[in-house]
């Protein structure tokens, strides 16, 4: 009902195919696994354009059994075939926008979905530069595309895996709307991404379910953790939209802004507590994993005890976005 109602407002629906949207049980082989996203929805890979913008939506998830997970991701040499076509009729001036619902990289595994390599060379040359959007992994990663990467363009590669609407699978302990905490294994809230076209450029912005607009971090200040060699010291931050070569600056009780030093590290609160509680309490939602969007600072002395404490924090994105973040806390006696 809501896809017809969405019809009648005249809204159009773009939906990209993600491993639950196959037939995995009535499927008799790939060629079929699909069917029932596209009778709902539509063609599996298609593309539009809208202002300065070229869209083009994919199919990375390839039905290989029956069983659950019975899929891999690729982008296949058909489909491969139809981008190189269909970008040869765009006009190449516009910014690329790639939907897909898995990652061309996997940054925890380092594995490379096979057809990465033919779109990063089939991309290169194009000035507005090329963004990727995706979810699947339930975290949260903002990766700028380098040679290292195979990545030849001079224009930004970029590609957001975001964070999902579900969080970590509609699973942990329930607040009281009765609905479950789901924070993400990086420690990013359940929630959405909004994104805003100016011509071929764009801003990315953050927006957790049941949070303020404004909430685009969590603050841990000293002594709320114990990682580190100097935890009574360290101030953690966990930027959940901001890619790991930003800028990232603090202040203290007013002073003058000091860098803070980028750490791939584990989120304290899905590490140390939430991922932590009882089994009793119908968690069975997977361990804490590394946050891709941590950064600390080490304090020369540890603040006196009893006192009252502001951290502000400001993230400046390479693309110049400025997200802010305040703590205020008081140091035990």
């Amino acid at each position: 009902p809501w896809i017809d109602m969405a019809r009648n407002l005249g809204h159009p629906i773009y939906n990209v195919i993600g491993n639950h949207d196959l037939n995995l049980a009535d499927a008799s082989g790939p060629e079929d696994a699909g069917e029932t996203f596209q009778y709902y929805f539509g063609p599996e890979d298609f593309s539009w354009q809208s202002g300065d913008v070229h869209f083009v939506a994919m199919n990375s998830i390839k039905y290989h059994g029956h069983e659950r997970g019975g899929y891999h991701t690729e982008l296949d040499e058909r489909q491969l075939e139809w981008l190189r076509n269909d970008l040869e009729t765009a006009n190449p001036e516009k910014l690329l926008v790639i939907n897909m619902h898995s990652t061309f990289i996997n940054q925890r595994g380092g594995r490379r979905m096979p057809g990465i390599d033919q779109v990063l060379e089939m991309t290169k040359d194009r000035p507005a530069g090329v963004l990727v959007l995706n979810g699947h992994k339930h975290y949260t990663i903002l990766h700028y595309y380098t040679e290292e990467d195979g990545w030849e363009g001079e224009a930004d590669f970029f590609e957001l895996n975001q964070a999902v609407g579900s969080g970590r699978w509609w699973r942990g302990p329930k607040d009281y709307r009765g609905v479950p905490v789901a924070i993400q294994g990086d420690g990013t809230p359940q929630g959405y991404t909004i994104i805003r076209f100016d011509g071929t450029d764009y801003t990315y912005h953050y927006r957790g379910a049941g949070y303020p607009e404004d909430y685009q971090m969590r603050i841990f200040a000293p002594t709320e953790h114990t990682s580190g060699e100097n935890p009574e010291r360290t101030l953690l931050a966990n930027i959940f939209y901001a890619p790991p070569t930003s800028e990232v600056e603090y202040s203290l009780n007013g002073g003058g802004w000091q860098p803070m030093e980028y750490n791939r590290r584990p989120d304290p609160l899905t590490a140390g507590q939430i991922h932590g509680w009882p089994e009793d309490i119908e968690l069975e939602w997977g361990g804490a994993g590394d946050a891709f969007h941590m950064w600390e600072v080490v304090l020369d002395e540890e603040l006196p005890p009893g006192r009252s404490n502001r951290w502000d924090i400001r993230a400046t994105k390479p693309n110049g976005q400025v997200v802010t973040g305040t703590r205020i806390f008081t140091t035990r006696e």
